[in-house]
């Protein structure tokens, strides 16, 4: 037996096909200034819960390290993207130079590659628990790496959230609407 369909698989799925209709209606309306980085940023979360399904769903040690790889594509895209998003909507322009575009992907791109080589140098993963019998789930112990990417989330993520409350306080009700669902989303 290669997967073991638990509840989580189906938890994920459902996430994925949310997030891939999204995507689709946002594709259609691509002209509309930001639909294209919210469509791959949606692409990106689908990427992500559809690889955590499966890794859920794994029943081999391997199997369940190679998705866990795979989640990091869409886990690093999803943080990098959600800032160039909130910076694009907020229309803080300078911050959309070449230049700090590459910045903002720096550490994601940098952690999608050591995820993709941790056998050799242990900086996201240092070891893992056995796989529990019962839920199919397994501990991953954390190397040097992880928390410095997860403070980078957690920083685009905050700072995200900043620019959305910022911009509700300087718009009009109409937009604060639009705003107050980008934030619950």
């Amino acid at each position: 037996m290669v997967f073991q369909f638990k509840i989580y698989f189906f938890i994920f799925a459902i996430n994925t096909a949310v997030a891939l209709t999204a995507a689709h209606f946002l594709w259609k309306r691509r002209q509309t200034p930001s639909a294209k980085t919210l469509f791959w940023l949606n692409l990106a979360a689908a990427e992500w819960s559809l690889a955590v399904g499966l890794e859920a769903a794994a029943v081999s040690p391997n199997l369940k390290t190679l998705f866990s790889k795979i989640e990091y594509i869409g886990f690093n895209c999803t943080a990098a993207l959600l800032l160039v998003f909130a910076l694009e909507y907020t229309q803080k322009h300078d911050w959309l130079k070449p230049k700090r575009i590459i910045l903002y992907w720096l550490i994601p791109i940098t952690t999608i590659l050591l995820a993709a080589t941790n056998e050799w140098h242990h900086l996201i993963w240092s070891g893992f628990s056995n796989i529990d019998s019962e839920t199919n789930l397994r501990i991953y112990n954390h190397g040097p790496w992880f928390w410095v990417n997860i403070a980078s989330i957690y920083v685009n993520t905050a700072v995200a959230t900043l620019l959305f409350i910022q911009k509700a306080f300087h718009t009009s009700p109409i937009y604060r609407h639009q705003i107050s669902s980008l934030l619950i989303g």
